[in-house]
């Protein structure tokens, strides 16, 4: 058993024929259950089966193959923030959450914190600026 991804397409129609295609359907069949992967061992694991490998990674098998992700350690974080794990070091931290800041009509601006501010003069507005991205 495994899967099986049925694509039906037909010519888009352009004059004169361009090559191009319109999807008219596509069914996949199957299951994740159905999947089967390799570990670098050569250890086979069935679709739905999950370990966690040497380095701490937790690892599932299912349609995209064998997927190890690191679940990092059990951390509190604090309100404006979220846990982040780098995926390479499995190490956790809590980083601040996303930020939007917006800039319109005559002038009128949103910051990062959420305040409105209106100024009308001859000015240089910075909207961001960053030393470090981590």
């Amino acid at each position: 058993t495994g899967q099986a991804v049925i694509l039906r397409a037909q010519p888009r129609g352009g004059y004169p024929n361009d090559g191009y295609l319109n999807i008219a359907e596509l069914e996949i069949y199957g299951s994740p259950e159905d999947s089967v992967c390799v570990d670098s061992d050569g250890k086979e694991w069935r679709g739905g089966q999950s370990f966690e490998s040497e380095d701490g990674k937790t690892c599932a098998c299912g349609f995209n193959g064998l997927v190890c992700r690191c679940e990092g350690e059990d951390i509190s974080c604090a309100h404006g923030t979220y846990k982040w794990t780098d995926q390479d070091t499995c190490l956790s931290k809590c980083v601040k959450n996303d930020g939007l800041c917006t800039s319109s009509g005559d002038p009128h601006y949103k910051t990062f914190d959420g305040k409105y501010y209106d100024f009308h003069g001859d000015c240089t507005y910075q909207a961001a600026s960053c030393e470090d991205f981590a």
